[in-house]
């Protein structure tokens, strides 16, 4: 008699992905005269399938505004971020509410006196976050929004003869762009 077949294999299951650590790169507008570029980065928990809570943070590359005399100014940004995932998986898809903080250092070019400043703000936003497994657990996780400014703030330089010369005011909403190669931990 011929042995019965032997069972099929059980597939398990791939682990949840509890924490996520992203390298990648932000891009920014409206906080400042130019479109920002810079590296970020982000650690991300998942207490449960559909939340997401974590940090994230860029250091955007400075520039200088204005002919000279005009100003040098570099932008710094961490958040804290919250997530709602009704779409999970191999592909997730969801909402974030995030509270940040942003921080600006300008320095006058090319005056007989520069003048270096120190800003700082805070803005809350909403963004939708797309994450999607490449292998077992490195990830592209991706978000895409807006951040709303309390107040906006404006930028300016004293030229040498006195007064203001203002280069900047800040727009109320500012989109971002985040993207970024993520290792993910059971």
């Amino acid at each position: 008699p011929r042995p019965p077949p032997a069972p099929p294999p059980s597939a398990e299951p791939e682990p949840e992905t509890k924490l996520f650590f992203s390298l990648g790169a932000a891009l920014g507008s409206g906080l400042t005269p130019r479109l920002e570029l810079g590296p970020a980065a982000s650690v991300v928990f998942a207490p449960a399938r559909h939340v997401r809570l974590g940090a994230w943070g860029a250091l955007f590359l400075p520039h200088q505004y204005g002919a000279a005399p005009g100003l040098s100014l570099g932008h710094d940004s961490a958040a804290l971020l919250a997530c709602g995932m009704p779409l999970s998986g191999s592909f997730s898809l969801g909402l974030c509410g995030n509270a940040a903080f942003h921080s600006w250092r300008s320095r006058g070019i090319s005056l007989p006196h520069p003048e270096s400043r120190q800003t700082a703000t805070w803005t809350t936003g909403l963004a939708v976050r797309a994450e999607w497994r490449l292998v077992k657990q490195l990830w592209w996780v991706g978000s895409v929004g807006a951040d709303l400014a309390p107040r906006p703030l404006y930028f300016y330089f004293t030229p040498a003869p006195g007064g203001e010369s203002v280069l900047f005011r800040q727009q109320r909403v500012a989109p971002a762009l985040f993207l970024g190669l993520t290792a993910g931990l059971p």
